[in-house]
């Protein structure tokens, strides 16, 4: 088309840069969907990828939770 003269340069660069750029976006979700699936596979097998490394995320949860329990158990004492 730029050829042809229908298109003006600035409007085929403009176009061209639109092109890098959707392929760059594509490429970086391409590379998210990849680190999303070895997350999921990793957890499916038992494994921790992110966060903390001295604990297990089940091992932090219990503790959270325990911790929650134990708030809610002194907020009732409080209310009684």
């Amino acid at each position: 088309m730029l050829e042809a003269g229908s298109v003006s340069p600035a409007t085929a660069e403009k176009d061209f840069l639109r092109y890098e750029e959707a392929q760059a976006e594509g490429k970086k979700a391409q590379a998210l969907l990849a680190q999303a699936q070895q997350r999921f596979r990793a957890a499916q097998a038992g494994l921790q990828i992110d966060g903390c490394r001295t604990l297990s995320y089940s091992k932090i949860r219990q503790r959270e939770i325990n911790t929650e329990i134990a708030d809610l158990h002194s907020f009732v004492s409080l209310t009684k």
